[in-house]
Parts: C-alpha cells; sequence; structure tokens
C-alpha cells in the first residue's frame, strides 16, 4: 500500500488550487513581464475587477491596439490581487502581413512613466478557492488573435486577414462596441468642388464633397509614427457615408480616427442612369509628420 503512496500525493498535488494560479510563484511565471490585450479594452488608470473577472465600474472603451498592458509587479493579499503594470500600444506592419509590434504608450500627452508609457494599476477581488485562473483569463488576453471575435464590426475584414480568427467566430450581440468615435475625429474640415467621373456605361461614381482631417492620436503623435489606414465603405444615396471596414491597418489608435473622420466625408452619391444609387468605395487615409 505504501508504494502507492507517493502517487496519490503527486494526483492530489496536481488539482490543488495551489498548483493553480494562486500562489505568488504561480501568478508571477504568468503574468510578470508580459504583455496582454485587456479583454474589455477597459480605459482608466485604476481597474477594478470582482473574483470572476468583471469589471466594477463601467470604463470607457479604448481602440484595442491602445488596450495592452504589461504587468510589471503583483501583490497578492487577503483582499484580493494588485497588479502594477503599464499601459503598451500596438502598431501593424501592413507590408510585412500584418506583424504586430508591441510599443510603451501615454494615452494624453504626458506619460508618468520614464519609459514614456502610462502606469495602470489593476485590482482583482479574491475568488472564493483562492484560484485566479478564470479572473484573469476573464481580464486578458494573450493574443491579438485571441481577441479578434470580440472586435467591433469595422475590425471584421482586417481581423481574419491580419489577425486570423482561430476561434470561432461568437454572436454580434457580444461585440465590444470600440470607443466613441466621435472623439477621435479633428475639428479641422475641409471642403471641396468634386465633380463625379462617369467610369462604366451610364454609371457615376460618388465624388467627395466635404469633410474632416483625421487626427494623430497622443500614442502614435509622440511616437511620431507616421501611416497609412485603408478603409472600404458604402455612399448611401443622399450622400453620408455608412458601414465603413478597415482593409489595411495601422495601429496605436489610428484606425478608429480614420473612421471617424470618413464616417463625417459627405459625397455627391453615385449614379447608375441619373438614379441615385449606394455604391461601394474604399480609401487611403494618410497620418504623415509634419
Amino acid at each position: 500500500m505504501r508504494r502507492f503512496l507517493p502517487l496519490a500525493l503527486v494526483l492530489l498535488s496536481l488539482f490543488s488550487p495551489a498548483f493553480g494560479q494562486s500562489t505568488d510563484a504561480a501568478l508571477g511565471k504568468r503574468l510578470l513581464n508580459r504583455q496582454f490585450l485587456l479583454r474589455g479594452c477597459w480605459q482608466g488608470a485604476n481597474l477594478w475587477f470582482t473574483a470572476d473577472g468583471r469589471p466594477l465600474n463601467d470604463y470607457p472603451e479604448l481602440p484595442f491596439t491602445l488596450s495592452g498592458v504589461k504587468i510589471d509587479h503583483l501583490k497578492l493579499q487577503k483582499n484580493g490581487l494588485d497588479l502594477e503594470a503599464h499601459r503598451m500600444g500596438l502598431q501593424v506592419d501592413a507590408k510585412h502581413h500584418g506583424a504586430v509590434r508591441w510599443v510603451p504608450i501615454a494615452l494624453a500627452d504626458t506619460p508618468n512613466d520614464r519609459t514614456g508609457a502610462e502606469s495602470l494599476h489593476l485590482h482583482i477581488s479574491p475568488p472564493p478557492s483562492g484560484d485566479y485562473t478564470s479572473s484573469l483569463d476573464a481580464i486578458f488576453a494573450d493574443s491579438v488573435n485571441d481577441l479578434a471575435p470580440l472586435l467591433p464590426a469595422y475590425w471584421r475584414s482586417a481581423a481574419k486577414q491580419f489577425f486570423g480568427l482561430d476561434n470561432q467566430l461568437i454572436p454580434s450581440a457580444q461585440w465590444l462596441h470600440g470607443p466613441d468615435l466621435k472623439s477621435y475625429a479633428s475639428l479641422g474640415s475641409f471642403t471641396g468642388q468634386g465633380r463625379p467621373q462617369p467610369s462604366t456605361g451610364n454609371t457615376v461614381q460618388p465624388a467627395l464633397l466635404s469633410g474632416v482631417n483625421p487626427d494623430f492620436t497622443p500614442a502614435a503623435r509622440r511616437l511620431k509614427y507616421a501611416s497609412v489606414v485603408v478603409l472600404q465603405f458604402t455612399v448611401n444615396p443622399d450622400g453620408t457615408v455608412a458601414n465603413p471596414q478597415i482593409i489595411q491597418p495601422a495601429g496605436l489608435g489610428l484606425d478608429e480616427a480614420a473612421i471617424a473622420a470618413v464616417l463625417q466625408y459627405r459625397f455627391s452619391p453615385g449614379t447608375v442612369d441619373g438614379k441615385p444609387q449606394s455604391m461601394q468605395i474604399g480609401t487611403a487615409v494618410r497620418f504623415e509628420i509634419r
């Protein structure tokens, strides 16, 4: 009977909470000096979560390319798990098949970290079992591919092409909404005297009449990150824009800035046999350092 005792102890240890995410050593191995994406793309310097990983407050959403974090320190206490981290952003290199590069970022113009990053504190309430595995799984995504099925509708095309969708698509009701796009459009406007140009037969393509200039996000501006975002969208019969889709992303929140600007474009509508029709067109929105 005694010779089976060591095996029993091994089996017991494997299923013990101490061998989950419930000790400083186990939590440190999973979290410290690693980069993650916040599943909810939450904004704020202090984020508090329940024991099952739900946010305690209704934190506004960031663009997912600004919602990366790197865990610097952790402290396991009776009242929960405290994590000290800093913000990370994602730059997307379309020339290299959507290769993603992590960079320290600040969401405001002035960082509060000597690395140029914005500091972040997270607190997770203690689960009854003491094992934080489920909590951490609900808060952190290990990769862009892991987060892709949650992204807003305007990321659908780019997410599949650039980041992969190995995970099963989820119902649209569970997608992230994304940030308030109104805050990503510049007040600077431009107007033009666009003349529709005939294309084939009796079809005339839409022509841009007016719009707003997209603006750099503070994170992209501080890093002097110039890039191009390619979008596809529908021009409605009344000249307004609908259903924008990111075709070639840039990251660092510039994709949302481009969409915010394009949604305010106004066109002379496309026509077929002289009658206004919905038409799908594309444009490249350039972010240049001047």
